[in-house]
């Protein structure tokens, strides 16, 4: 029968496996929209979802002020 300090030394060792785990997936997901190194810069996929992103908030901003105009 495993003792008490045994179990906590495998959830330990699992917690720290899965934080692992998550900053792997963390960087992996960063390299799809950002590069490193001497030519860092956003990918192909990073810049559209600048352009997406810019486009949507310029769209917010737009509804907001059109709201606005509509109360006066």
């Amino acid at each position: 029968m495993p003792s008490i300090s045994d179990l906590f030394s495998q959830v330990t060792s699992a917690i720290t496996a899965f934080i692992g785990s998550l900053g792997q997936a963390f960087n992996s997901v960063t390299a799809l929209f950002w590069t490193t190194g001497t030519d860092a810069g956003p990918t192909f996929l990073g810049v559209l979802v600048l352009i997406g992103v810019g486009v949507g908030l310029v769209y917010g901003a737009y509804r907001i002020i059109k709201g606005l105009m509509h109360r006066i």
